[in-house]
This record gives C-alpha cells, structure tokens and sequence, in this order.
C-alpha cells in the first residue's frame, strides 16, 4: 500500500505530518494556499488536518461597502 502524499513530503523536509502542516499553515495561511502549494484538493488537507487531530479556526469579517459610481 503506497504512503500518502502528505506522509512523503513530510518524510521528504524530515518533519511529521503535524509538524509540516503547522509550518504550511504559518507560510499560506488557509486550507485553500496551502491545497495549491502541495498540489492538492482543499479537502484533502481538511481531512489530513482531522487526521493528525489539528484545525483552523476561521474569522469572519464583514464585507466592506462597494461605493456605487
């Protein structure tokens, strides 16, 4: 059964899955940049974050108002 491609990047940069999610997250910061960089779906990273028992915390801020020309 092949590794996961977190678990190879992970070994690649010798770090854990956690470890290197935390450092991606700190580089890109969402789920969005840091799916792009690894060259995967934004799922994917949400279910790998479930997996290694991490997750974000999102922060709404409110829409600015469009100024009408």
């Amino acid at each position: 059964m092949a590794k996961p491609k977190i678990v190879n990047i992970a070994e690649q940069r010798g770090q854990s899955v956690e470890q290197l999610l935390q450092e991606m997250f700190k580089e890109f910061g969402s789920q969005t940049a840091v799916a792009h960089a690894l060259g995967v779906d934004q799922s994917t990273i949400s279910l790998w974050l479930m997996r290694a028992g991490l997750r974000t915390k999102t922060v709404l801020v409110p829409r600015q108002q469009v100024a009408h020309e």
